[in-house]
């Protein structure tokens, strides 16, 4: 797994902790891991009819919920 640095603004550091306290969530990076994984289903899976998303790079097949819920 990779890490990756986020600087966020003090108002939503303190969303997430309020957001921790009332989950099952056990750690901030469970927590938005969590949440950027759900916003990619959300947004691959708002392309109608696409079969694939076409970047600067090429074409990358359009994903699948099963493809991005993974355990971490």
């Amino acid at each position: 797994m990779k890490i990756i640095q986020v600087r966020l603004p003090d108002s939503m550091v303190k969303d997430i902790n309020r957001a921790l306290k009332k989950s099952h969530y056990t750690t901030k990076s469970d927590l938005i891991r969590d949440a950027i994984r759900r916003l990619l289903i959300r947004k691959t899976l708002s392309i109608p009819g696409e079969e694939s998303i076409t970047t600067k790079k090429g074409s990358l097949p359009k994903r699948t919920i099963a493809e991005f819920d993974y355990i971490h």
